[in-house]
């Protein structure tokens, strides 16, 4: 790995609520589950087994970037392996079109 690379790390958030991948092409990636979040299992404060997650993008400053609400809600978990190809090539159209979501370019990075 070259020096200017960062690592890419994945970071698992409380009471089994999701997670984040770090540094994919400059950008995280959240994905949640469980109670309060738009998912198959939103009612259920133990998260456990679920076929939607909750995602959003981040830049480096923690801002929500591409999705025009911010997040997505009841992403198909079978997408999520395409949505971290399309962040870490910066392609914010297929990241909307795997999120179910309308391309909105004004909230994407330049």
């Amino acid at each position: 790995m070259e020096n200017n690379m960062k690592k890419v790390t994945l970071t698992a958030y409380d009471k089994q609520r999701g997670f984040s991948i770090k540094n994919l092409g400059g950008y995280t990636l959240s994905v949640a589950i469980g109670e309060i979040n738009y998912c198959e299992n939103q009612n259920n404060a133990r998260g456990g087994e679920t076929a939607t997650m909750e995602v959003a993008v981040m830049n480096e400053n923690e801002e929500y970037i591409c999705l025009p609400d911010g997040v997505a809600g009841h992403v198909p978990v079978s997408k999520l392996a395409h949505l971290i190809i399309a962040i870490t090539v910066h392609d914010w159209h297929q990241v909307c079109w795997l999120c179910g979501e309308e391309a909105y370019p004004l909230n994407f990075p330049q």
